[in-house]
């Protein structure tokens, strides 16, 4: 055994963790040991054990962190000298209500002080650490390999160690750290230094998860973050707003009190807003005009959603039983797709709008008015136009217009579908000049001469 060189003991699924017997530190040749169970008696081992495994490879789970005795322990396992290691997981198992205050967070400061790993290392997780501070080898350059970070429950810190140094940082995952306010570049001297290089210069992955007193993103300045391309978003419910974000391209925002806003992120492709049950409408900024696809899910209360210009060729919406478009509910002009035994409105494209009656007179397609409708909830009715060759063409595009009660004289617009025929020569159907200001009005449902160009296609057809 002593010549032992891989040893596997990943806990399965189901199973009991169990710390590892006393005398593993004389299998000296070891070089795969994925989980380290430090136990809590002599029977089992300590974290001395690791001293004289300087030959383990790739990635080690240190678990039963809370059973070190002394900090003088973890500085003897020399991990810093375990120069082959690729990723370090570093485990404690207990409790807020099982801490013991006079060593649970004096002691585990210290203790992850004296964990500090080589500076090759390329994956680092903490987890569940007991501590009110992280160590310094955390706070500057020092892991210039770094590839990914996660901590997870570190519930007693209340500032995140700044990595905005890490030039090879790619993904960072922060989860369950309810006490941190801020995320960002704080008042940390590595972090305010004049003529300072772009922070984060490397990072593409972001997530934060259940930090329910983060209120702020703090300290951006022009450049930072260059490379990000995915932020998560999860029940951060303090969070009211986001930086300037400019190669960001799909953005997830879930379960908060209301959706932060955000006005730069010229890259944005995809947008999913899920689980915010207490807003009633959503503003999009001007600049979305990137954006392909938009899911929104399990917004109760959500009734309206309002932009300047909003394009999407993917939107799809769940379980949003007020959601009003343009003031449309959800079963007026909405395919059916089958989704887990529901029927979920979806639509191939969707093109959202804010303008003036002279603004949306100039769209250039040609339409006839089909109805229109009283809305629950607003003076001015609506009115549905479709394309004037849907007979003969089978064309689906559709138009909805709804005045804007405060000011009758702009719409919202919204066109669904795109248009299957190339883009026609005649005229389009001009809208009335004035227009209507009362609820029930009544308009012509078509003009004269949009009358006879559907009786001459109609004619073309039957030949």
């Amino acid at each position: 055994m002593t010549k032992l060189r891989h040893l596997d003991v990943r806990q399965e699924p189901g199973n009991i963790r169990v710390s590892m017997p006393h005398g593993i530190g004389q299998l000296t040749d070891l070089q795969t040991l994925t989980v380290f169970n430090i136990g809590n008696n002599l029977l089992h081992s300590s974290i001395v054990e690791l001293k004289n495994l300087s030959g383990l490879l790739g990635h080690v789970h240190i678990t039963g962190l809370e059973n070190i005795k002394t900090a003088d322990d973890a500085r003897e396992a020399n991990i810093v000298g375990k120069h082959f290691l690729e990723a370090l997981t570093l485990e404690w198992s207990y409790s807020e209500g099982d801490m013991d205050d006079e060593m649970g967070e004096v002691i585990a400061n210290d203790i992850l002080q004296n964990l500090q790993p080589n500076r090759n290392i390329m994956e680092l997780v903490v987890r569940n650490y007991a501590g009110n501070q992280f160590p310094a080898w955390m706070q500057d350059s020092y892991l210039c390999n770094l590839v990914s970070v996660t901590l997870d429950n570190c519930h007693e810190c209340s500032e995140l160690p700044y990595l905005g140094d890490l030039p090879c940082l790619k993904s960072l995952f922060i989860q369950r750290m309810n006490s941190v306010e801020s995320f960002g570049i704080e008042s940390n001297s590595l972090a305010i230094e004049e003529n300072h290089s772009l922070r984060f210069p490397s990072l593409e992955v972001l997530t934060l998860r259940e930090m329910y007193d983060l209120q702020f993103w703090v300290g951006i300045t022009e450049g930072d973050f260059p490379r990000i391309c995915h932020l998560s978003i999860s029940r951060c419910p303090k969070l009211t707003e986001l930086p300037p974000l400019l190669s960001l391209v799909h953005l997830s925002i879930h379960c908060g009190g209301q959706v932060p806003s955000f006005s730069e992120l010229p890259s944005l492709e995809s947008l999913k807003i899920e689980g915010f049950n207490k807003i009633r409408s959503i503003i999009f900024p001007h600049q979305l005009t990137t954006l392909k696809k938009l899911e929104i899910s399990d917004c109760k209360e959500l009734s309206s959603m309002n932009s300047y210009s909003l394009s999407v060729s993917n939107l799809r919406v769940v379980r949003c039983p007020k959601l009003d478009l343009v003031g449309s509910s959800l079963e007026d002009h909405h395919r059916q797709q089958v989704d887990s035994g529901r029927n979920i409105p979806t639509r191939r494209s969707m093109v959202l709008k804010t303008a003036t009656y002279t603004d949306l007179q100039v769209d250039s397609w040609k339409w006839e008015k089909h109805g229109e409708k009283n809305i629950f909830g607003s003076n001015l009715a609506r009115s549905y136009y479709r394309c004037l060759h849907i007979n003969s063409t089978g064309c689906c595009a559709t138009k909805i217009l709804q005045p804007n009660d405060t000011d009758p004289n702009m719409l919202s617009a919204m066109y669904i579908y795109e248009h299957n025929h190339k883009f026609p020569n005649e005229p389009h159907l001009q809208l009335s000049a004035e227009p209507a200001t009362t609820r029930k009005r009544k308009e012509p449902d078509v003009p004269g001469d949009e009358h006879k160009s559907k009786r001459q296609l109609n004619s073309q057809g039957d030949r």
